[in-house]
């Protein structure tokens, strides 16, 4: 910062700053704000695929079993033995779809075991519970997914776990033969849902926990994004603000790991409309940002006392703007591509005024002969 000082205008290293110090902080905005989303559709197809996958290569040996004690424990439930269930489930007419099996496969159990260790017990609410509801376990269907828990008529109903074939793992409330009210999905890969279903979706508010160690807690609307959220990355960065449909849209606060903050508005992910971008080093930027960019009327405000308020095109500014130096001196016209361009008035700090005209950030020559004031050395003029 030194030697560009002392190599060409405040002006120009001031424009530079601008230039390198937000375009990095945005373009690390616009990747972060793109990553939850990618979590989130990766996590959703992968739930997709799993209602949908078929492995029939599991072999059939014990380690679990479902009980609808509400005292019962999940670690309880992995070790008590299913053979009771049996003859229940075989009086109850068992639809066709399914077959009743003695033992849910270890294998199939082993591959969400470990995550689940991990995780607090998943607590059913007691006003969700409904009376008079059966209790089978464990079936398998066509597509070898295994369910052990409650039922109405012949419909998954009231609290229950799945296991999809691919070792994903659900334990929570069913109505109608999907997953409705409060519940967990744990995937095989790592990413944890807990919240609220409707469905088969999530809908209401719930978290998703990548297996990153990234996060979005809040509002879900048919397994998007949809109100008030917030999310954070495992690099800290975190956003907080408002959703529709999955994308980050309307006010929000955008923060990074070291510090500098964006707060304002967002439309499809990115800083869009009237917002406030403070970096870390304590520089400023108050006006309007499109596609992350400072783009519009602003001002930027910087350590030494500095500012430029004006017009800014794609980060720079462009258009007609007054910078202030920190000393006093003025100059206010016209820029081009964060340079001074075109006509301007330079204003001293005996506040006499000068008016003349630059080019690419060069001063050409002035609008009128002043004979009562020399430009010295004033590096706005080299």
């Amino acid at each position: 910062m030194g030697n560009c000082c002392g190599q060409s205008s405040i002006m120009e290293c001031h424009s530079q700053q601008i230039v390198t110090k937000d375009q990095m902080d945005a373009e690390q905005a616009n990747k972060a704000a793109l990553t939850i989303q990618s979590y989130v559709r990766g996590y959703l197809t992968r739930k997709k695929h799993k209602h949908h996958h078929k492995n029939s290569s599991v072999a059939i040996t014990c380690t679990n079993e479902y009980t609808s004690s509400k005292k019962q424990s999940r670690q309880e439930i992995q070790l008590v033995d299913l053979k009771k269930f049996n003859s229940f489930s075989k009086e109850t007419n068992v639809p066709q779809n399914l077959k009743t099996i003695e033992k849910v496969p270890e294998t199939l159990d082993n591959l969400t075991k470990q995550l689940r260790k991990g995780l607090p017990e998943f607590i059913y609410d007691a006003c969700q519970s409904e009376p008079d509801l059966i209790t089978r376990g464990p079936v398998q269907d066509e597509h070898d997914h295994i369910y052990i828990g409650q039922w109405k008529d012949n419909a998954k109903w009231g609290k229950g776990i799945q296991y999809w074939s691919d070792g994903s793992y659900y334990e929570g409330y069913w109505k109608d033969n999907k997953q409705n009210g409060k519940g967990r999905l744990i995937h095989v890969e790592g990413d944890v849902y807990e919240g609220d279903w409707k469905d088969d979706k999530a809908h209401g508010y719930g978290k998703l926990t990548t297996s990153s160690g990234g996060y979005y807690v809040g509002q879900w609307i048919n397994d998007k994004q949809n109100g008030q959220g917030k999310e954070l990355w495992p690099d800290g960065a975190s956003f907080e603000g408002n959703y529709v449909d999955g994308i980050k849209f309307g006010q929000g606060v955008y923060t990074v790991a070291n510090g500098s903050q964006y707060v304002g508005e967002f439309a499809e992910n990115c800083f869009c409309g009237y917002g406030t971008y403070k970096c870390s080093d304590g520089t400023k930027y108050i006006g309007y940002w499109k596609q992350n960019k400072m783009n519009g009327q602003g001002e930027f405000y910087w350590n030494d006392g500095s500012k430029y308020v004006g017009e800014f095109f794609n980060d720079l500014r462009d258009g007609y703007g007054t910078f202030y130096y920190g000393d006093g001196r003025i100059y206010k016209g016209q820029w081009k591509n964060g340079k001074r361009h075109g006509n301007g008035t330079y204003i001293g700090k005996n506040q006499i005024e000068k008016q003349g005209q630059w080019q690419n950030g060069v001063f050409v020559v002035w609008e009128k002969q002043f004979t009562n004031q020399s430009v010295g050395d004033d590096p706005l003029f080299h």
